[in-house]
């Protein structure tokens, strides 16, 4: 099936344990299929060196922040001399969009046979499309449940 939709991912992805799990989970599936293996290997390479490239990016933005000394619980911690500065700095990185390349979106129907959760499903929304077949039912009015 000819996929046209591009992925499109952010930073903040990349920095979320539970997409990077659901991923991980579904190139980690076994399938026949060996077109969709390799097309999730490589959005799995993407995504690795994506957060790579996105780890020095961050190291070199924190770099540039002024801390400063507080006391926690009796421990002192450095934390950034303006926070509301830092949290905005912080929002703006991980807004922002990274390259995926010529990465296309994984259809539902490509990974029949693949068990995955609720949480899956939202967290691997930025590599999946298909979800307008999930809210049509069938004929008699029933929901389907593939």
């Amino acid at each position: 099936m000819m996929q046209t939709e591009q992925i499109k991912l952010k930073y903040e992805n990349l920095n979320d344990a539970g997409f990077i799990g659901a991923l991980k989970g579904l190139v980690n599936h076994k399938t026949d299929d060996f077109t969709l293996a390799y097309k999730l290997k490589k959005i799995l390479d993407k995504v690795n060196a994506e957060s790579t490239k996105a780890g020095k990016e961050w190291d070199k933005k924190l770099a540039t922040v002024e801390y400063t000394e507080v006391e926690n619980n009796g421990r002192k911690e450095k934390q950034p001399k303006d926070m509301e500065a830092f949290e905005k700095m912080q929002a703006e990185f991980t807004a922002l969009e990274c390259e995926v390349g010529n990465q296309f979106k994984v259809h539902f129907n490509e990974i029949v046979g693949y068990k995955m959760s609720a949480a899956d499903m939202l967290c691997l929304e930025p590599i999946l499309t298909g979800y307008d077949v999930l809210e049509k039912g069938n004929e008699d009015g029933k929901e389907k449940s593939n």
